[in-house]
């Protein structure tokens, strides 16, 4: 799917690109500009974007509303922003997508790995399997 070479440019280097690799085969997509929309358990059919401008406007159109992934890591568009006008292209630019993509990983394949070096649970041990699946997620705690 992703060249070494790309690798070697774009992603996170703190991660070695035999992860980077499985991280992307497991979670991401071969377009750039590829956006899915997700509301709840359902999947919001969109018509692919063409251009790099047309998939901004999707994911301008459902910030806030919908779980928006964008690009070759399916990075969550939404991710630090409060307001639509801080999205930045780069959402859609594979390199910036992919360096975004894999410091998100990163930092949540260390505190999986870190966890396991602190004597995790055995049946928890699958929590490593689980993040290249995409099944765990970190979210913001809400402040009440």
């Amino acid at each position: 799917m992703i060249d070494a070479a790309t690798i070697h440019q774009c992603a996170d280097p703190a991660l070695k690109p035999a992860i980077v690799e499985k991280f992307v085969r497991a979670v991401g997509v071969p377009d750039p500009l590829a956006v899915t929309v997700r509301t709840g358990n359902r999947v919001i059919l969109v018509t692919p974007p063409k251009t790099a401008d047309d998939a901004m406007e999707l994911v301008r159109r459902y910030v806030g509303q919908a779980m928006v992934r964008v690009g070759v890591t399916q990075y969550p568009a939404g991710l630090g922003v409060t307001d639509v006008a801080e999205l930045k292209p780069d959402l859609v630019e594979a390199c910036a997508n992919i360096r975004m993509g894999t410091a998100l990983f990163g930092k949540v394949y260390r505190i999986v790995r870190h966890a396991g070096r602190r004597g995790v649970r055995r049946r928890d041990r699958s929590l490593e399997e689980r993040v290249f699946r995409g099944e765990v997620c970190i979210r913001r705690a809400r402040s009440r």
